[in-house]
């Protein structure tokens, strides 16, 4: 059986497939209608994010059946399209919770303290201390959770360290769970009102888009703070925009953007707004997570189970 591998799959799980299978690994993605012309003699596909798996891309399936994402999202995968083909679709749920949790309060902690801004001034000659002495400890604080997931909880469980008050907003989430992370569940509307910081950690679907916009923004407390490490989409750039320039919002971070490279975005204009380069879930941990998973649901999938179940047993012991 043959595999294609695509983008930057991490070595020991391309390595692993190759045990057992006949692998061909694309170091760049490329286009869906690249992919089109050559994914018909695979069996089954792995990759990242990039190209849209989408019907041009899938507009000669052949023999492939199945798709191993390895990543969290599916939202570049037509997945009518690939049930309407019978080719099945894997995500790796989990394997960046840690990453992306963490790379939150990072964030968090530069919005607070204002670390970003420091630091380019120290860079730039100036030593302004005494213009830094408005930043926000996190004890006693609030901190607003829009999404309970796996990465959510988790970003819950770190607030609960630096000994935050936690309210939460997930209405799909099991009442038990949100028990036992110590948190309080609360309407959206009232979760912003009473927050100091707001994270956003919910998919981006059809409910979701835009669910942050000018009217949630207003209920936010002046002098807040606004993140996003979930999807592009799920704020209004242009709401938070304005709720940023105008000083309601005393900062806002994002690692997402509704178009990505976010080229001439006025966001990146704004002294108070931080942006990232959509890195918080790739480090060198969740990479060999995400790509071992993923090999190992390929070769699950096929029915190399034995040898598949030998790699999960190493990356249970290595988590």
């Amino acid at each position: 059986m043959k595999a294609l591998v695509i983008d930057h799959i991490h070595p020991d799980g391309v390595n692993l497939l190759r045990q057992y299978l006949e692998v061909t690994h694309l170091r760049q993605a490329p286009t869906s209608m690249a992919l089109a012309q050559i994914l018909g003699d695979y069996h089954a596909l792995v990759m990242r994010v990039n190209p849209r798996i989408d019907r041009l891309a899938l507009a000669r399936p052949g023999k492939l059946r199945v798709i191993s994402v390895a990543s969290v999202g599916l939202d570049h995968v037509d997945l009518a399209v690939t049930k309407e083909k019978g080719i099945s679709v894997f995500n790796q749920p989990g394997v960046n919770r840690d990453s992306v949790a963490e790379f939150t309060f990072g964030l968090l902690l530069c919005l607070a303290r204002q670390i970003h801004s420091a630091s380019h001034d120290l860079r730039s000659g100036a030593w302004r201390r005494y213009d830094y002495q408005s930043g926000l400890e996190l004890r006693g604080r609030t901190l607003g959770v829009i999404g309970l997931g796996r990465i959510g909880s988790r970003v819950a469980e770190i607030a609960k360290g630096f000994h935050m008050r936690v309210l939460a907003f997930s209405p799909y989430t099991a009442d038990s769970r949100i028990h036992n992370l110590g948190v309080r569940l609360a309407g959206l509307e009232e979760l912003l009102s009473e927050s100091d910081f707001v994270s956003v950690h919910c998919p981006l679907t059809v409910e979701t888009r835009n669910m942050i916009g000018a009217a949630q923004l207003n209920l936010m407390r002046r002098g807040s703070y606004l993140l996003n490490l979930a999807r592009g989409g799920i704020v209004d750039e242009r709401a938070l925009y304005e709720a940023l320039q105008q000083g309601h919002l005393a900062g806002a971070a994002s690692d997402v953007f509704a178009v990505e490279p976010p080229e001439g975005n006025p966001l990146l204009q704004l002294p108070n707004f931080m942006g990232t380069p959509h890195i918080a879930g790739p480090t060198t941990d969740s990479l060999w997570r995400a790509g071992m998973h993923a090999a190992k649901t390929v070769l699950q999938f096929l029915g190399i189970t034995a040898e598949a179940d030998a790699a999960g047993a190493a990356m249970a012991a290595e988590a």
